[in-house]
């Protein structure tokens, strides 16, 4: 029996990632046991929202650095369509989305197979709602990680 080889790629044709702006916790293996917190945030003020963001930002761990932790512990952050639009993005970026992404999970439920028990109707709110903003994942971080969610209130 012949190996399978996989394709080849053409070099031109992968595009160069600026890891640096990618988050290391797209890249890091989860603990075991994995343990962590997540917090739903709404932005009622875009001001505010991206001020709350400029003093995040230097706890999210850059995936450049994904195997050598420099920080406590893993702050990921999400946004959805609508927190993208509650932060004051452009619009023209805002279109640049795929569609999927402006339409939400809410709306592809039936795409997604989340139907039954799993539809959104059966959701806590503000899952698949407008107002559903950011989510922050917390893994590993101690104490200080309240501290700094306190701080970076405006």
């Amino acid at each position: 029996m012949e190996a399978l080889s996989a394709p080849t790629i053409p070099a031109h044709a992968i595009p160069a990632l600026d890891v640096s702006d990618i988050q290391a916790t797209v890249l890091r293996p989860r603990p075991s046991p994995y343990k962590g917190e997540y917090f739903i945030i709404r932005i009622d003020d875009a001001a505010q929202g991206r001020e709350m963001l400029r003093r995040l930002i230097p706890h999210v761990a850059p995936a450049d650095d994904w195997w050598a932790p420099t920080l406590p512990g893993w702050l990921a952050v999400a946004f959805t369509f609508q927190g993208l639009k509650a932060l004051g993005v452009p619009q023209t970026s805002l279109d640049s989305f795929p569609q999927e992404f402006r339409e939400g999970m809410a709306a592809r439920a039936s795409i997604l197979n989340d139907v039954g028990n799993n539809a959104p109707s059966n959701w806590e709110y503000p899952f698949g709602s407008a107002d559903m903003h950011v989510a922050l994942g917390k893994r590993k971080f101690d104490a200080d990680f309240t501290k700094l969610l306190s701080d970076s209130k405006v």
